[in-house]
């Protein structure tokens, strides 16, 4: 299900998209791998991911074992409807390699647009907020990368 979401954001613009999935399997995100995919386009993704310890374009946030912010430059996923895709490896001792996979995809709603206009440096725009009623929910916040 698309949400409907009137703010626009720029090609270029770094985006924080704080993803988060409910504990599966008694497992909170922090207990996992994952990775998550962000595009406009299947041409061009751009990737975050948690495998171990080891965090690539992914923050912690301190205290909340079940929320990541995937840190996601507009320039790679291109223009168009920002989706995701979470892919979520799971230990489960009832498959052969040990690993449940969860994939969930998600369409923002979130419109990257080609055209570029410079806001005045004291302009502030709130960050989107766009509830799920899913395992999954991601909230983007613009981190304000200007061309």
């Amino acid at each position: 299900m698309a949400m409907k979401n009137n703010n626009t954001v720029y090609l270029g613009t770094e985006l924080k998209l704080k993803v988060g999935i409910e504990p599966m399997g008694g497992l909170h995100m922090s207990q996992y791998d994952f990775e998550i995919e962000a595009y406009c386009n299947k041409k061009s993704v751009a990737t975050s991911s948690k495998k171990g310890d080891v965090l690539t374009n992914l923050v912690a946030i301190d205290g909340d074992e079940d929320n990541y912010i995937a840190l996601i430059d507009t320039s790679v996923t291109g223009a168009g409807n920002l989706k995701c895709r979470i892919v979520a490896y799971i230990p489960d001792t009832d498959f052969s390699d040990g690993l449940r996979t969860a994939v969930v995809v998600i369409d923002t709603g979130i419109p990257i647009v080609e055209q570029y206009y410079a806001l005045p440096h004291y302009a502030h725009r709130p960050p989107l907020r766009l509830p799920y009623n899913c395992q999954c929910r991601v909230i983007a916040e613009i981190c304000g990368k200007r061309r």
